[in-house]
């Protein structure tokens, strides 16, 4: 029975070895009690842990008046054809693409003007419009609408011809055509 006794103690010895023990500051962490305070005021130094989402995102912290504390996020795209949901960010490059192909806002000279396009990229011109209202002395370069040259063509033939005969079959033409045809100064 010695012989036992000794065999198992040798046998505890050597299992005693084999077990490790934490270190002093350890053990000490693990029986100090702690508090709701403690363990809220540690907790409030985290952030939740992030998900794995495909694609790139920002990352928008909770600011002022948010007392959710929720971390959220927002795709960022590349191009201004994918922003659908109104949360995305957009990169500069996908603005400054589709600026590129957008035409400049036209010149403030051009109200009341048709805009013409003279084959150059982005480049438009104008053109006057008659106005009746107006003058057609400063107005002989604008561009005129068809009923307004029907107008001026009937004007232009009722102030040229005057009938000769009682039955008006014979007609007498004005061939000095000193008239301004052309409706104008029609308020």
């Amino acid at each position: 029975m010695k012989k036992l006794f000794v065999f198992a103690g040798v046998a505890a010895v050597v299992s005693a070895g084999a077990y490790a023990t934490d270190d002093a500051a350890t053990l000490l962490a693990k029986k100090t009690v702690t508090s709701k305070n403690y363990v809220d005021t540690a907790l409030a130094t985290k952030q939740p842990i992030l998900t794995a989402q495909d694609g790139d995102y920002a990352v928008l912290y909770p600011g002022d008046g948010e007392d959710d504390g929720a971390v959220r996020t927002r795709a960022i795209i590349t191009s201004v054809s994918d922003y659908d949901d109104g949360t995305e960010l957009v990169t500069v490059g996908g603005v400054n693409t589709a600026l590129a192909a957008k035409q400049n806002a036209l010149p403030s000279n051009t109200a009341g003007k048709l805009v013409t396009y003279n084959g150059a990229i982005g480049s438009v011109g104008s053109a006057d419009v008659y106005d009746s209202t107006g003058t057609y002395s400063t107005q002989q370069n604008a561009l005129v609408k068809a009923k307004q040259v029907n107008d001026a063509v009937s004007a232009g033939f009722n102030g040229v011809l005057t009938c000769a005969n009682q039955d008006c079959t014979l007609w007498q033409i004005d061939t000095t055509m000193s008239g301004t045809y052309v409706p104008q100064n029609q308020q």
